[in-house]
């Protein structure tokens, strides 16, 4: 799962928020919200800010991915899968993306972004501004070839916390969810079905023997 923190849980991740100052990446501060790829022991992996732009339009910007984390590329696709299912959850139409030149080509395929400004530098290096029309189809398709069922992003609460100690028991909780086994679950919903109507067919010929005795009416 991606973690969704804003205004209302950011108190629970004053660790991770705090790795992200220690990164210089102060300018998350005026985001509406935080994107988070957490790790088993709650460490920060990747995340990236969101913010309202344009009427009906969003920009996603400092997006970072720990490169000791594993595949960058699917880190990377999965952050943006989650930001793309944010702002469509809002109702938003289209997501602005400020992302490190060298990414680029690693879209490709993946969403129907354009260039749509000219490359500057920061101090990470050359930076491209991006737009990206979102459609739940092809959200669906960059989900389903990461093999993330969805909802991929999570808002964490206190209950959830009270509940399970802490925000790793909570996203494994959440993940465990996620990924049922669609065909099991019809396995063993059938199971429960055929016990049920044998349950049921025993009433059945219980109350039958007893209507034909006299004893029901």
């Amino acid at each position: 799962m991606i973690h969704v923190v804003d205004a209302a849980n950011r108190h629970l991740y004053a660790r991770q928020l705090g790795e992200m100052r220690a990164l210089g990446r102060r300018a998350f501060e005026t985001a509406s919200a935080w994107l988070m790829a957490l790790g088993p022991d709650e460490e920060l992996l990747a995340h990236l800010w969101l913010r309202p732009s344009r009427a009906g339009d969003w920009e996603a910007s400092g997006i970072w991915i720990d490169a000791a984390s594993g595949d960058a590329h699917t880190g990377l696709h999965r952050l943006l899968a989650a930001a793309g299912e944010r702002v469509l959850m809002a109702k938003g139409r289209a997501l602005g993306l400020v992302i490190d030149a060298q990414a680029y080509a690693q879209l490709a395929g993946v969403l129907d972004v354009c260039i749509s400004g000219p490359r500057r530098f920061n101090a990470d290096g050359a930076v491209l501004t991006l737009d990206c029309e979102l459609e739940g189809a092809s959200l669906e398709a960059l989900l389903q070839s990461l093999g993330e069922p969805r909802p991929l992003t999570y808002a964490v609460e206190d209950e959830d916390v009270a509940i399970h100690g802490g925000l790793a028991r909570v996203q494994r909780e959440v993940d465990l969810a996620r990924h049922v086994d669609a065909a099991q679950v019809k396995i063993d919903q059938a199971a429960l079905d055929a016990s049920t109507a044998r349950i049921q067919a025993c009433f059945d010929r219980c109350d039958a023997s007893a209507a034909a005795r006299g004893q029901i009416s």
